[in-house]
Formats: structure tokens, sequence, C-alpha cells
């Protein structure tokens, strides 16, 4: 069973792109500027046969496999006819810089993690910031805020109920254990007096 886990865990990790900042496409491949029949132009790698390919190979392909190179974007993947699509090289250096205004067009800024830096959108460093500040306001525990009236501002009624009881936590669960094994009693002795 626990090889079972370590191995799932395994395969999920290596399916897992290395670098989130690249996405499914590494950092070592060959992208392209791709205009389509349509005119719009991506920017994208080409795989084939679960390879990736650059230079002639991606030319020398009559249909193209193309992955869009957006990886804060869900993967879009679209075949086009090698004929009616131009493609040009993409420097890496071009890449790099495209994809950091893409992050940041996108929302996204980039944290240190135990794992490595990671994608975060804006909005949830900052309600993330805000949840730190209101936890430690409630730690501190302050006074209550007067409202405009100069009365004290009303506070939840404190409602302590007791702990459930042993039977109330764990009834349900031996109620179905007994009805599992009135079942299984039932079934057995229908198959014995059939017997």
């Amino acid at each position: 069973m626990l090889t079972t886990i370590i191995s799932l865990l395994l395969a999920a990790l290596a399916q897992s792109p290395a670098d989130p900042y690249y996405g499914p496409i590494g950092e070592g491949v060959q992208t392209f500027r791709i205009t389509l029949p349509s005119g719009n132009t991506i920017e994208g790698a080409i795989r084939d046969k679960d390879q990736w390919v650059g230079g002639e190979d991606a030319r020398s392909q009559s249909v193209l496999k193309i992955w869009e190179d957006a990886p804060w974007l869900p993967e879009r993947i679209r075949s086009e006819l090698r004929g009616k699509v131009t493609l040009a090289e993409e420097p890496r250096a071009l890449r790099k810089h495209r994809l950091e205004e893409g992050w940041k067009d996108a929302g996204y800024a980039f944290l240190d993690t135990p794992l490595g830096k990671r994608p975060f959108l804006n909005t949830d460093i900052e309600l993330a910031g805000s949840a730190r500040k209101m936890a430690a306001e409630a730690a501190g525990a302050p006074p209550p805020a007067k409202n405009d009236g100069g009365a004290a501002a009303p506070q939840p009624a404190e409602t302590t109920s007791p702990p459930p009881g042993f039977l109330r936590s764990w009834g349900g669960h031996f109620g179905v254990i007994a009805g599992a094994a009135l079942l299984a009693a039932l079934v057995l002795k229908g198959m014995v007096l059939k017997g």
C-alpha cells in the first residue's frame, strides 16, 4: 500500500513542470512566433510524438501540433496544417522577457516557497496579508470599539455548549456497522438455506 502511494506521488511529481515559470514547455525548448491562418499571432512550441521539435524538424512537419506558450493560462493545444502558418523562431531572451510581462499582466507575482519560486495571484497575496493582520489583531484582543452613538458596540452572545458525548459522536458509526453486519447475516442465511 505504501509503495503504491509513493509511486503515485513520484508519478505526479514527474508530470508536473519542474519550473512553473515556464510551464509545460520547459526552459530549453525552442519556441516560435506563429502566424495563424486567421492572421493572429501566438507564441508556442511544436510537439511531435511526445518530443519537442525545433528548427528544420518543425518546418518539415505536414501537420503541426502547437502548444501555446502562456503558462498562466490553461493549456491550449491546436493542430494546424504547415502550409497555412508561418513560423519564426523566438530567441530565448525574448521568450523570458515575454513570459515576465505575461505573468505580470495576468496579475501574478512569484514568491519563494519551500518548493522554490511559485506563482501567486496578487489578489491572493493581498488577502493573505489582510488575514495575517486580522489574526494578529484578534490575538491582541483589543477592547471593543465604540459605535457612533457612544454606547459599546453589540457583541455576539457567547454560547458554550458541552462537547458531545461518546454515544453522540460514535453512535452513527456503530449503527452503520450493526446494519451492515445484519445485512451480511441475512445474505449468508439466505445462501445457506437455499444451498
